[in-house]
């Protein structure tokens, strides 16, 4: 592969998701994850990844690793309520949701999903 900034991978990694080249974006957000094990953002992206191409081991142990270190991440709790609902875990799906509606509640998206 050819070297690219953490900056340009994190944007290359978006776009494919973004396109739905699920398997070219968790592809990179992996290879990002074996330099930066620790990065948050790498770890959503592989998340969300994971999530649309409906690896929801994968999506839940990545949601769950970013809100270990950092509890407060909305986009975290809603990926893993996204996936516990997907796996059939509607009240602990429910507490995600809920947990995000408490660190922001002027938001009528988490409010619908609830």
């Amino acid at each position: 592969m050819a070297r690219m900034s953490l900056q340009a991978a994190f944007d290359q990694a978006r776009q494919w998701l973004e396109s739905n080249d699920l398997d070219r974006a968790i592809g990179l957000s992996e290879h990002i994850l074996q330099s930066y094990p620790n990065n948050l953002e790498a770890h959503r992206l592989l998340g969300e990844a994971s999530l649309a191409n409906r690896q929801l081991d994968h999506a839940q142990e990545s949601f769950e690793y970013i809100l270990a270190a950092d509890p407060e991440n909305i986009p975290a709790h809603v990926g893993l309520g996204v996936t516990l609902e997907r796996r059939g875990k509607l009240e602990q799906a429910v507490r995600e949701f809920e947990q995000a509606l408490e660190i922001k509640p002027d938001m009528p998206e988490l409010r619908s999903q609830v």
